[in-house]
């Protein structure tokens, strides 16, 4: 089964402080003997020079390299120190045969999606940690052959509100009724976080609707 959890205590604070419009989407979670937890993430925005800057200052961040940029967008690998509490979430989540598949981090949320084998094994992780000091908020469960809504089409919450709140007010209205400076005021965010929304979101519609079986569009 699929379950559905934020914590309060999110990674990259200090790069979110530095750059509060910044999102996040994990492309990778992976540990060795050696290395607690190494992260690999994409990261979206138009602060990346500040963002960068609350890297080298985190104290959750040993050391951090960009592996790869696009526009509008970074991939960044982030190793962790042994005492972040996301190391504890993920450590407990290997021990109780969980697998975290996706998480997005801005500067006022954590959430993540994960699978576990039943709902035992929720129980003993979510104790696990509590045990350690983790206060884990469930927000949905269902059964992993279950798409949630919001995944549709591999749309992310993110994007989905976007593209939603972009047809309810006439952005993609002849002639528009509605501007980015608009929909990111409705949304709270800025214009580059809304523009990469909805590029990112209109991608993944074409992808998910428009991609046949034999991946010919």
């Amino acid at each position: 089964m699929i379950v559905e959890f934020g914590v309060d205590e999110a990674p990259l604070e200090a790069a979110f402080r530095r750059a509060p419009e910044m999102e996040v989407e994990m492309e990778h979670l992976a540990a060795t003997d050696e290395i607690p937890l190494r992260a690999f993430f994409w990261s979206y925005g138009d602060q990346f020079d500040r963002f960068e800057a609350g890297l080298g200052e985190d104290d959750g961040v040993e050391r951090w390299t960009c592996l790869e940029t696009k526009p509008g967008r970074r991939l960044y690998r982030v190793t962790h120190p042994p005492e972040l509490p996301m190391v504890t979430l993920y450590q407990h989540a290997v021990e109780h045969d969980a697998i975290i598949r996706s998480a997005t981090i801005t500067s006022d949320r954590y959430r993540a999606r994960m699978f576990v084998p039943d709902r035992d094994a929720l129980a003993s992780w979510r104790e696990a940690c509590g045990a350690d000091g983790l206060s884990i908020d469930v927000c949905a469960l269902y059964g992993a052959e279950q798409t949630p809504p919001e995944r549709h089409h591999g749309l992310s919450e993110q994007q989905r509100e976007a593209l939603l709140a972009a047809a309810d007010l006439g952005y993609f209205s002849i002639p528009r009724e509605t501007s980015l400076a608009g929909l990111a005021d409705q949304l709270g965010v800025s214009s580059q976080a809304v523009s990469e929304r909805l590029r990112r979101g209109m991608e993944n519609l074409v992808d998910g609707a428009l991609v046949e079986d034999d991946g010919q569009k």
